[in-house]
């Protein structure tokens, strides 16, 4: 009878063990869980905090252009650039800065960015708002490329230089104002935006570039300024419903074929006859009417 007693305890005994052992494997699989949460809270902050930005130093002027870390975010604010880093200041957006940011909807670039490097926007697919402060002075070749949800932009009166392709491929832009303090529009700038209809362009401008409008299909209004030197290749080339154009006397230079495939368009010009630095075949590949002044 001791001995069947015995047993019974020993085996009581053991079952306690067993339960006590498992109550401490499951309370330290919570703390290393907590641990665990606490690691990646810590590294999400970091994140936040220091990596969201790469620096590159001017070692001209000593000021910085930043790079964004995070392909994943979502919205730009002003507060969320920094003005300054190890001391000297944040001026501009690096090359590719934001390329890539395919999440990315919404930009407000502060008053202390300056220039907008190239590729800086490029592939940014989601983009549809973007407000630029009026310090900005050059917008980079390809900047805002192949951004295709992009609809409106306001310009700044302190860019100088729209650079090639700068909004090539903006499919949805259907606006944009050219302001009096841009001198050129690169070659491409605006190719293929097949929603642009309006193009009102300040009285600073020098030069378009070569197919700076090629493939506008829906433009239907641009007016020339009378600043206006030089008009590159196929500069408004397959633009079918340009009904109409006038090309100021200022007009120096014209390149090749600039209405290639307008057919539509009636190009009156303010000179009597094709001046000297008009290339012989600037009107090729096109059914569009030519008016010389006096004839309309």
């Amino acid at each position: 009878m001791k001995k069947l007693l015995l047993a019974l305890l020993a085996i009581l005994l053991g079952i306690s063990f067993v339960f006590a052992s498992c109550d401490n494997t499951t309370q330290s699989s919570n703390d290393y869980d907590d641990e665990e949460e606490e690691e990646e809270d810590e590294d999400d902050e970091e994140l936040d905090e220091e990596e969201l930005w790469s620096f590159v130093r001017n070692n001209k002027t000593g000021s910085y252009t930043i790079t964004c870390n995070n392909k994943n975010i979502t919205t730009i604010e002003p507060s969320m650039i920094p003005v300054t880093y190890d001391g000297e200041s944040v001026t501009g957006l690096s090359a590719g800065a934001f390329d890539g940011c395919s999440q990315l909807k919404s930009v407000s670039l502060p008053s202390t960015i300056t220039t907008i490097g190239a590729r800086s926007f490029h592939n940014c697919v989601a983009l549809e708002e973007v407000t630029i402060k009026g310090k900005v002075t050059s917008i980079g070749s390809k900047a805002f490329e192949n951004c295709v949800s992009l609809s409106a932009i306001t310009i700044p009166n302190t860019v100088t230089t729209i650079g090639n392709d700068a909004f090539n491929n903006c499919k949805k832009l259907q606006e944009i104002t050219i302001p009096d303090s841009v001198r050129k529009i690169g070659e491409f700038a605006f190719m293929k935006c097949t929603s642009l209809q309006k193009v009102t362009i300040g009285h600073g401008l020098n030069e378009i570039g070569a197919s700076a409008f090629y493939g506008c299909t829906k433009l239907d209004f641009i007016e020339l300024p009378s600043s206006l030197s030089i008009i590159g290749d196929t500069a408004f080339a397959f633009c079918e419903n340009l009904f109409s154009i006038t090309i100021p006397d200022s007009v120096v230079i014209m390149g090749t074929r600039i209405f290639r495939g307008s057919p539509n368009t009636c190009v009156m010009c303010e000179v009597a006859s094709k001046p000297d630095g008009w290339d012989a075949h600037w009107n090729d590949s096109t059914d569009a009417v030519v008016l010389w002044k006096g004839e309309y």
